[in-house]
């Protein structure tokens, strides 16, 4: 309980799964703590790193209670991403620049307003 799996800006690529209990995602943004982002029995998180080849961690995962976690090293990610077929890959990463650009709209919107 409390234990930091990973910290926002570490380089580490490694996946998580919660067999059992809560990890909390948190997410500092321009100097504002962003939180209750919960990842719960049998959620997958710390994988989007490896998966859209990022240099460093979005969030900081923190155990919020007493909880199983099975660690998936960044190398068995890499291995399984190497052996996908391209296609899907292409896909799951278009989708994911889709969604943050929609994101990004949306918080330029709701700025623009205040």
């Amino acid at each position: 309980n409390g234990e930091v799996l990973f910290r926002q800006g570490d380089k580490d690529g490694d996946g998580f799964i919660v067999v059992e209990g809560s990890v909390e995602l948190t997410k500092e943004h321009n100097g504002v703590l962003q939180s209750g982002l919960y990842i719960y029995k049998g959620g997958i998180f710390g994988v989007y790193k490896t998966i859209f080849e990022q240099d460093e961690r979005n969030f900081t995962a923190t155990v919020k209670e007493p909880s199983t976690i099975i660690k998936i090293p960044e190398a068995v990610l890499k291995n399984k991403l190497a052996s996908t077929d391209p296609f899907i890959l292409f896909c799951i990463r278009s989708w994911s620049e889709l969604n943050t650009k929609i994101i990004q709209n949306n918080e330029t919107q709701h700025q623009n307003k205040n």
